[in-house]
């Protein structure tokens, strides 16, 4: 409202009426004017302490409530009614709120029954409100509404004295799972109240840190990891029984730390700490279970790891697959191949990737260490692949149609191919090759080293320094110059067959040597001269220049600087000259054992290759399927009436005195009549040469055919026409068996001929040459079954042709593989009592000349099938020599044969009573051969190879129906080396990947059997290893001699953590064997963290 009156300028009145407050135009619309002139006054005193009493050192705070927000400055204080003084409290905290707190920290010697405020004072600073007006002082009074003491019953016991505690143990080791030592916490005098004889109470905090303090305040002991536990607040005893939680490091002990805190009445506390060490018990154990062995570092072929357990390999002494690892495939060579027949796998010759046994003598190039004297090599041409190397101004034809052995040989035109050179010899030297040839040229006398066609040559013009070879007139001459001397052989070798030539000149004494086909021919003694003239050598003719040059073949061109003796060129020859064959190294068996004692070598094949038959012991003997899985007929040797091996090398030797022995259990020795060397080389073991002579066998009925059947086999190998094989019961003037060679060379079978009439007479005679100067098996048979005859050569049933003098009642029969003689009067084999004999006819006429051996008789027919296996007896075979090594690689030890050299071979020969000769009795079981029977000596090694020669003279090439085709084989189905039960000795480990973690060991243990007995390495890291030696534990070489057994590292244990570290364990296991004995692992356990 306005008062008076109010006009303008013009006199008008106002109307005094004024806007409505907060209307637009009045006051409080257009300002923000606050009239307040009440002040703040305090309207209640309190605190947030729970009523009860305190003592020194607990703060009070004390808050004053005003009736509206208050600003502060300065330190504004209050008066306590303490006694025996009063206190003051200056302000602590609240401007800018309605509530202001001072903060008494009780002091000792403050006393107070009832706490309460008296007196509030600005001491200098201000309270004011928002207005600026100060603030009313004035408190509630004592007792009064809003006062302290009415609030709140706080006693001020400023003489009351803190808690001292203590709690017992302060430290401990402990483990999970069992209880700890019972901590007692006390205070005064160990009870549970304090210097003023008031009661404590306590409480339990943990923490995982030993520092004196709650990191991140500690958790409450009730949270501990437990199986059991008790904390009691009054007494202030704690007990704990850790869990297998409570521990999650194995390695160290985990820390616990506890805090205890003992409050007496007057809220006065006091604390104590001590430390609980735990540790987690464990037992582990490495368990080496299938399934786990990545876990685990060894070497498999050392340790088998598959059955649950860790134990010894056996070592693979037996090659009897094509594994790579333990098997032929391992192995390596040329000219033969693995075959997986279902049920019967075998190796034989085969193509592989250089050459192929199939087609050509794979085994005897010397490029290879089975040469004699390969040390000494230093020219070697196989012509295999080029003529490299040579110069020519028309070379030779390497060609692949014909060739001695590898895969191509030379051809040499006669007229304008050589080969020259730079000479490869000049002092001592051996100079070996095979030739082919039917060249008759001659030149000069045919006496001198240049006359005739060069075969290998450094002749030099004049009367120099040189050597060379030639042929001549189908004979070689060989020679040396400075002065010239000559050498001739004794027999032609332009046959068209392959021949052997070496010629050897020793410098210190000028002796010079020819041998053709492995047979010395000549000797003669030179210069001694280093034989230098000539600065090169050349193959197929004397020089570029020379009109007669060499026509034919060449192959295999070797030369030594050293000379080769008898008995090496006889090897030379002997590994060289077999139509077909194959070479193979094994693989190098590792037996892991410093020390095997090889003691046998037996291998076993589809059929008896390159053995004699068996003999009679008791009982006619036959080799049965078991020993010999592809053998034709288990009942060959029935009915066998005659078995002559013809080994014997002196006269006199057989039963009774006689010379031969007959070994099919009849007793019919053979004597000697006549010019026959005993001893020489036969086709399976020795036999006799015949130059005249013959053997009678005696006129036993055993040997009475009759008009029974018969079959008579033999080996033969003859250059000479019109020879007699056999003859039986037949003179002038009776009937008989007969077989002889005819002037062609082709094989004549009669029976009952002579002295009957002729119509009684039946001769046959087959169309093959078989005086060729090579091996043949013949068979003659007379099947009463049928009625015919039937010859058999190198296995082939031969096609027959009826010789003149034969009865016209006999017919050729079957494409004319047989004389049938069914309408003829019944033919007699023996009608008189003449004897039996090889090599002749009565009264000695055409005697035989040549070599004979394994001459048999039966009073049967033999089978096709049992004809081919007698000649694979001899046709196929296989050769053996070993080796002992010391060292890995076997890098200096030669491979040996039965009188420890390289010039002897292991075979079927040695499967004998006799093993050493071969002079006892034959076995039919497959061979095993101790190298005790023998002089060599392998010795014990840690290993061990063999190599093995396949040969086979298979001429017809047509009876074994193999895939691929080629010519029957020895097949080898598995090489064994004894002992067969080897296991590695060099005692191999076995080391855990994943360590077992731990602080101390307790004990050890082993499951294991193990007759040389596991020992054990322990390691911190994995790679240093380390034994007890009974006192302490010692740094190990890392082998079984610095290892200890499981009792000793149980004795140790609890000394490896001060000794050796802490952490993390390793076991190094060492699996020991005799080399004969297993050793198995089945688990290794240790306990531990059980001590401190």
């Amino acid at each position: 409202a306005m008062a008076g009156t109010y006009t303008d300028a013009a006199g008008n009145t106002s109307l005094k009426v004024l806007p409505t407050p907060g209307a637009a135009g009045s006051l409080g619309a257009n300002k923000a004017i606050v009239i307040d002139a009440i002040p703040p006054t305090v309207t209640n005193i309190t605190s947030t302490l729970a009523n009860g009493a305190y003592g020194p050192g607990n703060i009070v705070d004390i808050q004053l409530t005003f009736s509206k927000v208050v600003n502060v400055t300065g330190t504004p204080r209050i008066t306590l009614n303490t006694t025996p003084a009063t206190r003051t409290v200056n302000y602590s905290s609240g401007s800018g709120t309605n509530t202001l707190t001072f903060n008494y920290t009780i002091p000792t010697g403050d006393v107070q029954a009832d706490l309460g405020v008296t007196l509030l004072a600005l001491n200098g600073g201000t309270i004011k409100d928002a207005l600026v007006n100060s603030a009313t002082l004035t408190l509630p009074s004592s007792g009064a509404t809003g006062s302290l003491d009415l609030n709140k019953n706080i006693e001020i016991a400023g003489n009351s004295v803190v808690p001292v505690i203590s709690s017992t143990p302060a430290t401990q080791n402990g483990f999970t799972g069992a209880a700890i030592t019972s901590v007692d916490t006390n205070a005064q005098g160990a009870t549970d109240l304090d210097a003023d004889g008031q009661a404590v109470t306590y409480t339990c905090l943990y923490d995982m840190t030993n520092n004196s303090a709650m990191d991140a305040g500690g958790t409450p002991c009730a949270s501990l990891p437990n199986t059991a536990y008790s904390f009691s607040a009054s007494t202030g005893v704690l007990t704990w029984t850790p869990s297998a939680a409570a521990v999650s490091d194995m390695t160290t002990p985990t820390v616990y730390e506890f805090q205890i805190k003992g409050k007496d009445t007057t809220n006065l506390t006091g604390t104590t700490y001590f430390k609980i060490n735990l540790l987690k018990s464990f037992t582990s154990s490495l368990g080496y279970d299938a399934g786990t062995s990545s876990s685990y570092t060894f070497d498999a072929s050392l340790i088998d790891f598959s059955g649950g357990y860790a134990r010894l390999q056996l070592v693979d002494m037996i090659d009897d697959d094509n594994s790579a690892t333990g098997g032929f495939a391992a192995g390596s060579g040329e000219g033969s191949k693995w075959y997986g027949v279902a049920g019967n796998d075998y190796t034989r010759l085969d193509g592989t990737t250089n050459c192929d046994g199939r087609t050509t003598n794979c085994s005897g190039q010397v490029d290879r260490d089975w040469a004699p004297q390969y040390g000494s090599v230093v020219s070697h041409y196989d012509f295999n692949s080029t003529t490299t190397g040579w110069t020519s101004g028309s070379y030779p034809s390497v060609t692949s149609a014909v060739k001695k052995m590898g895969t191509r040989g030379l051809l040499f035109n006669g007229t304008s191919h050589y080969l020259q050179r730079a000479r490869s010899v000049q002092d001592d030297f051996t100079i070996m090759f095979w030739i082919k040839t039917a060249q008759t040229t001659s030149a000069g006398s045919c006496a001198n080293f240049y006359d005739g066609a060069a075969l290998v040559t450094n002749e030099t013009g004049g009367f120099v320094n040189d050597w060379g070879s030639t042929l001549c007139d189908g004979y070689v001459i060989a020679g040396t110059g400075g002065p010239d001397t000559n050498i001739k052989s004794t027999v032609r070798i332009n046959d068209s067959l392959w021949h052997s030539v070496a010629f050897t000149r020793l410098k210190s004494t000028g002796v010079i040597k020819l041998y053709i086909d492995g047979v010395l021919q000549s000797t003669a003694t030179g210069g001694t001269n280093s034989l230098t003239s000539g600065a090169d050598m050349y193959l197929g003719a004397i020089g570029s220049g020379a009109t007669i040059k060499y026509s034919g073949y060449m192959d295999e061109v070797n030369m030594w600087s050293s000379v080769l003796d008898d008995s090496e060129i006889q090897l030379l020859y002997d590994r060289q000259l077999p139509t077909y064959g194959a070479y193979f190294q094994s693989r190098i068996i590792d037996t892991a054992g410093t020390s095997t004692p090889f003691s046998s070598l037996s291998w076993t094949t589809t059929k008896p290759f390159g053995k004699e038959l068996p003999d009679y012991v008791g009982s006619v003997q036959n080799e049965a399927v078991a020993s010999y899985s592809g053998i034709n007929n288990v009942g060959m040797m029935n009915n066998i009436v005659g078995l002559w091996h013809l080994n014997e090398s002196a006269a006199g030797a057989a039963p009774g005195g006689k010379d031969f022995t007959d070994s099919s259990g009849q007793g019919n020795h053979g004597t000697l009549s006549g010019a026959v060397t005993l001893g020489t080389q036969g086709r399976l073991n020795k036999a006799p040469t015949f130059a005249g002579g013959y053997i009678d066998v005696g006129a036993s009925t055993s040997l009475d055919f009759g008009v029974n059947n018969f079959s008579i086999s033999m080996w033969v190998k003859t250059k000479n026409p019109s020879v007699r094989l056999v003859s039986s019961k037949l003179n002038t003037t009776a009937n008989g068996v007969d077989a002889y060679i005819d002037p062609t060379g082709f094989v004549v079978f009669s029976l009952g001929c002579n002295g009957g009439a002729a119509a009684d007479c039946v001769v046959v005679q087959n169309s093959l040459n078989v005086a060729d100067g090579r091996w043949h098996h013949i068979v003659l048979e007379n099947d009463k079954t049928y009625n015919v005859l039937k010859i058999f050569v190198d296995s082939i049933v031969q096609v027959l042709s009826k010789v003149g003098s034969s009865g016209t009642c006999a017919y050729l029969n079957n494409g004319s593989t047989e004389m049938k003689y069914d309408t003829c009067p019944a033919q007699n084999g023996d009608r008189t009592s003449t004897s039996f004999l090889i090599g002749s006819f009565t009264s000695n006429f055409t005697p035989y000349t040549g070599v004979m051996d394994e001459v048999a008789i039966w009073k049967k027919a033999l089978t096709n099938g049992d004809i081919l296996d007698l000649y694979r007896r001899g046709a196929n075979r296989l050769l053996f020599q070993v080796r002992g090594c010391a060292n890995a690689g076997c890098p200096s030890a030669a491979f040996r044969g039965p009188d420890n050299t390289k010039k002897s071979f292991f075979s079927e020969l040695n499967n004998n009573t006799v093993p050493a000769t071969g002079t006892g009795t034959v076995k039919i079981t497959p061979p095993v051969l101790n190298f005790a029977d023998y002089a060599i000596g392998i010795g014990s090694n840690r290993y061990f190879q063999y190599q093995y020669f396949m040969e086979s003279d298979d001429f017809p090439s047509s009876q074994c129906i193999y895939s691929g085709g080629g010519p029957c084989s020895a097949e080898l189905k598995s090489v064994s080396i004894g002992p067969t039960t080897v296991y590695p000795s060099i005692a191999p480990s076995i080391v855990n990947n994943t360590a077992i973690p731990f602080y101390t060991l307790a004990s050890a243990s082993e499951t294991a059997s193990c007759a040389s007995g596991v020992k054990y390495q322990l390691s911190i890291n994995g790679s240093s290893f380390f034994y007890y030696n009974g006192s302490a534990w010692v740094a190990s070489d890392g082998t079984y001699a610095q290892s200890s057994t499981s009792a000793q590292i149980n004795t140790g244990a609890t000394t490896v953590a001060t000794s050796l570290g802490r952490t993390s364990l390793y076991v190094k296991a060492l699996l020991n064997s005799s080399g004969t004995s297993q050793c198995t692992l089945d688990a290794f356990g240790v306990s531990g963290n059980s001590a401190y």
